[in-house]
Order: structure tokens, then C-alpha cells, then sequence
């Protein structure tokens, strides 16, 4: 058993529209009960955010159920089954985790797969250039913080004339 098609990270702008898959199929070539449910979960602590991006589709997520709102269930007959989100205008709200769960009721013992993933949403009046600003922004402060220029005895020696 194992996702076919996992929804990606996404970065858009408010008021687009977006689509998020997600494909399951079964082993086996018996006919199964399968499930699959969209949930909004809101956003988690950052070090949970680097978890997701680290864990394997169909890991266990250690996010609760207390946060997460279902949005749309499907179920099916069968040993594939696969359903598209779709969001249309986004909202700066609606930045989050999404996350799809195929639940497989082929034996007494049902198994829970969970794929997640995290849409972001920038202000409609965000710089075109805003996402490559926050890389650069991250990047720099990641380091340790260096005051002034890179050599010291050379600042403010440019374009004076004696």
C-alpha cells in the first residue's frame, strides 16, 4: 500500500486558485474499502515544520486532531482511489498544513496513511520578489551577524581625495 501522488509544498498569492493531489493504491489485487480525507491543520510549531519536511509520505504526523478541520471525504470500492483539493481565491488564512488521509479498511486491523503538506500564502501586494527575499533574508540570518564591512580599515576611505 503506498501514495501514488502526494501533495508538494506550495507558495502562492492571495486570491489564486490551487490544486493539491493525492493518489493511493492498495496491494494487492482485492477489492478494497478505501477512504480519503482532506483536513486543514493549523500551522504547527517550527520544529514540527522541519519534521514535515524531513518525514516520508505516509509517515505518522505528530499533529493533533484538535486544530484540524476535515474538509471533504471520498470513499470508494476498489484498491486505487484518489481525490484533488481544490482551493479557489485563497486567503491569507488559508495558509496551513493540508493534510490527505487514506484510511484502508480491507482487514479488521485499519491502517491510517497520512501525506502532508504546507501552502503559503503571500499578500497580493507582496513584491513580485517577495519569496526570493525571505530565501536571501533567511539565509543571512542563519549566519552569525557581522557588523560593518568586510574590512574594517578600508570603510569610509572611497571617493575621498587629499
Amino acid at each position: 500500500a503506498t501514495f501514488t501522488e502526494v501533495p508538494k509544498d506550495v507558495t502562492v498569492r492571495e486570491g489564486d486558485d490551487i490544486e493539491m493531489p493525492c493518489a493511493f493504491r492498495a496491494s494487492g489485487a482485492t477489492s478494497y474499502s478505501l477512504e480519503i480525507q482532506w483536513w486543514y491543520l493549523k500551522e504547527p510549531p517550527r520544529e514540527l515544520l522541519h519534521e514535515l519536511a524531513l518525514s516520508v509520505p505516509g509517515a505518522r504526523s505528530k499533529v493533533t486532531n484538535k486544530d484540524a478541520t476535515k474538509i471533504s471525504t471520498v470513499r470508494v470500492q476498489g484498491n486505487d482511489i484518489s481525490h484533488r483539493l481544490r482551493l479557489s481565491a485563497v486567503r491569507l488564512q488559508d495558509e496551513g498544513v493540508y493534510e490527505c488521509r487514506v484510511s484502508d479498511y480491507s482487514d479488521d486491523d485499519t491502517q491510517e496513511h497520512k501525506a502532508q503538506a504546507l501552502l503559503r500564502v503571500l499578500s497580493r501586494f507582496a513584491p513580485p520578489n517577495m519569496q526570493a527575499a525571505e530565501a536571501v533574508s533567511h539565509i543571512q540570518s542563519s549566519g552569525p551577524r557581522r557588523h560593518g564591512a568586510a574590512h574594517p580599515n578600508h570603510a569610509g576611505t572611497a571617493g575621498r581625495t587629499t
